[in-house]
């Protein structure tokens, strides 16, 4: 009866230390060819390179691809922000002359689905084409995320892909904008990231077209301008969130943590905020960083555009 008893406190005691995991990860999938930022006649020919391409080997992403799984015990959930399914984005719009404006329009969008994902995750994991970064999470701050996906859904948010990519205003989201939201509302999104994966440039009002400025643009306009707006030029701001710069950040963050030193990886800034382990699916790499001691944001989930 003595040695029961103390099985008993000791199995006790042994499951109160087991905690359940609470899991945000982002995955991130790079186009076959770079996307250009430098100049507009550079970004049109390296994304109309990969609309065009054919994709023999995997699955296709002709732009590439960031979407986000939520994990626990208890809880799956695997989405992304997609367009419509048409021949590629914005090819009609194009045509019709809305030149740049296609990167501010809003197009008809949807969620991806989870057997879409896993389809074509399966494939990514043998070659490394993808790779991804898991955030664990208190209880509270992964059920916030929960919740918010819920709301995006019953708002029918997801029904604007691109536009002014304002997810939580529904204002439209491309896949990008869309994931890191979910950092956003977590808490836990550093600025550091939001240098390193983001592409910034100020779109000239000549080259927008559409409904926006109400004027037609020529893809020839565009093969034409060999630089963004200049200081004083009317001009668009333009932010994206890109699945290369993200894809890339990971790698050299992976490399950096199984090669440096544990000293110097003790002073490295990507390693100044929480505890970050590398890790690996196959030949995708990964990173997982431990936000559980990260308090819940007590920020309203969605917003309400003022202006």
């Amino acid at each position: 009866m003595v040695r029961i008893f103390f099985l008993f406190i000791f199995s006790f005691f042994v499951s109160l230390g087991i905690a359940q995991d609470y899991e945000l990860t982002l995955y991130t999938i790079p186009p076959r060819h770079v996307i250009d930022f430098a100049s507009p006649r550079s970004m049109f020919f390296s994304a109309a390179r990969n609309v065009f391409v054919m994709h023999r080997s995997l699955p296709r992403f002709n732009m590439g691809h960031v979407f986000i799984e939520l994990k626990s015990d208890d809880e799956y959930l695997i989405t992304g922000s997609s367009k419509e399914r048409t021949l590629f984005l914005g090819g009609k719009e194009f045509l019709k002359g809305y030149g740049l404006g296609l990167l501010f329009h809003p197009f008809p969008g949807r969620l991806d689905t989870k057997e879409r994902l896993l389809y074509k995750m399966s494939f990514r994991y043998h070659t490394g084409n993808i790779r991804f970064i898991t955030f664990k999470l208190q209880k509270t701050t992964f059920q916030r995320l929960v919740n918010y996906l819920a709301e995006y859904k019953r708002k029918g948010y997801y029904r604007i892909y691109n536009g002014c990519n304002e997810p939580r205003k529904g204002n439209g989201a491309g896949c990008t904008a869309f994931a890191i939201s979910f950092l956003e509302i977590s808490g836990i999104l550093q600025p550091e990231w939001v240098n390193a994966w983001a592409q910034r440039v100020n779109v000239p009002l000549s080259l927008i077209g559409g409904p926006l400025t109400g004027k037609k643009v020529s893809w020839l306009d565009i093969l034409a301008a060999r630089q963004w707006a200049q200081e004083g030029e009317a001009a668009e701001f333009f932010e994206i969130y890109d699945p290369t710069l993200i894809y890339q950040w990971i790698g050299k963050t992976w490399l950096e943590k199984n090669s440096a030193s544990s000293e110097a990886l003790s002073e490295s800034p990507a390693n100044s905020f929480a505890p970050m382990i590398s890790t690996k699916r196959n030949k995708a790499l990964g990173l997982i960083i431990d936000f559980s001691s990260i308090p819940t944001p007590e920020d309203p989930i969605l917003l309400i555009d003022e202006e």
